[in-house]
């Protein structure tokens, strides 16, 4: 979307930005899931995985709402089923990141 907003003349530089904010909020994200395992101690890995995804998947929506309402030429995609993939996605990846995290402490 950095791109298609001619906020930078450079494609490749665009499509660079975009992947490293991404990187950067995965890692937020990433220290918002360990500290929802601090504040429900007693919950299974998989159970956190479901519920931090879902919610992780839902931050992801309200993003992508906004940039979509701030860009002045937004990619013409079918809006819901994106919203849905989204958060699968997200809920899928959390599920990954619980297994890695159950395989590092074992």
């Amino acid at each position: 979307m950095v791109n298609r907003a001619n906020i930078i003349s450079k494609s490749d530089f665009g499509i660079w930005i975009g992947w490293c904010l991404h990187f950067a909020i995965g890692f937020v994200f990433l220290f918002g899931y360990l500290l929802f395992r601090e504040i429900l101690p007693n919950i299974s890995e998989l159970l956190y995985a479901l519920m931090f995804g879902f919610f992780a998947g839902l931050f992801g929506v309200i993003g992508w709402k906004f940039m979509f309402s701030l860009h002045g030429n937004p990619p013409q995609v079918p809006k819901f089923p994106f919203y849905v993939q989204l958060v699968g996605a997200h809920i899928v990846f959390s599920g990954i990141v619980a297994t890695m995290l159950i395989m590092y402490i074992s």
